[in-house]
């Protein structure tokens, strides 16, 4: 599998964290073979962020995290196999969420790259109550698998 991650923010990320992440979470989903797949990740300031939410979902806040999947119309050299998608993630407004729920921001940080991976995967929770609640269990499931969820 090849991450390439991009980090416009002074933030510092624990890269090995966020791939580690990433692994857990597509070899668990069992979906996708981890070694021939690319994706990227961006981590991104508060303004690029409320401009790509707004740009693609109409809304006039930044938001934590956006998945865009990939297709047959991104052309990837072949060695890196199927393009997966790209996960955009905005460190402070995740800092904040963290903050109202009172828990570390690794956890937060934890939870969203996992939600974002997911859809990527197919998951949506947006269609209906039942799908939210099956793909917030999973998301539970993977942040005890990562060790991150009591």
């Amino acid at each position: 599998m090849t991450i390439e991650i991009q980090n416009f923010t002074a933030r510092k990320i624990d890269e090995n964290f966020l791939e580690k992440i990433i692994h857990t979470t597509i070899q668990f989903e069992k979906k996708q073979k981890d070694d021939k797949i690319y994706m990227s990740v961006a981590l991104v300031g508060v303004g690029r962020m409320e401009s790509l939410n707004r740009r693609y979902h109409k809304e006039k806040r930044a938001t934590d995290v956006l998945s865009f999947s990939g297709g047959k119309d991104f052309m990837v050299p072949k060695r890196f196999g199927k393009y997966l998608g790209e996960i955009i993630l905005c460190p402070k407004v995740i800092q904040k969420q963290a903050l109202r729920t009172k828990v570390a921001f690794e956890k937060e940080f934890a939870h969203v790259l996992v939600h974002g991976t997911l859809h990527l995967l197919g998951w949506e929770h947006e269609r209906s109550d039942a799908a939210a609640v099956k793909m917030h269990t999973m998301e539970e499931k993977m942040l005890k698998e990562l060790g991150v969820m009591n």
